[in-house]
């Protein structure tokens, strides 16, 4: 996510001060002039310093250090992990799906075709979680950046 955004309307959420934020694409979005109209999803961030916030205003975004770690755990560790978990789950696997010879004389095409599996499931596991609409935190609204 771009650490900048528009600010599209005023709300609260849970009693507390909030806006939604149309997040720029990349940074070098907010210097355009181009009017294509591509942002990011929008999101709810908080006003906790309380900020004087108005419609269109440009606005930098905090995400928590809590949110950039699980988002990093997601998207490197698991996939990871699911690998070493297939890798080492193989002669299990192997040996209840096919019979003793074959799995022996086919060990490390069957291994290679299991961590593939548990591949591609981690993948689809970390689409549709990086889909879901699910927060640890709301990101906070850091500065003004520019005013319309």
């Amino acid at each position: 996510m771009c650490n900048f955004g528009i600010i599209e309307e005023l709300c609260s959420h849970g009693g507390k001060p909030a806006a939604i934020v149309k997040p720029y694409l990349s940074d070098s979005c907010m210097g355009c002039t181009n009017k294509c109209g591509k942002f990011g999803k929008k999101i709810v961030a908080m006003n906790s310093r309380g900020l004087d916030l108005h419609e269109k205003q440009t606005v930098r975004i905090r995400v928590s250090r809590i949110q950039f770690f699980v988002q990093g755990f997601l998207s490197l560790l698991l996939p990871i992990s699911f690998g070493f978990l297939g890798f080492f789950l193989s002669p299990r696997i192997s040996s209840f799906l096919f019979s003793q010879k074959f799995a022996e004389n086919h060990f490390q095409a069957i291994s290679f075709i299991i961590v593939l599996i548990f591949f591609i499931l981690s993948s689809a596991l970390v689409f549709f979680l990086s889909r879901a609409d699910f927060t640890i935190s709301r990101p906070e609204i850091d500065e003004i950046i520019l005013s319309e």
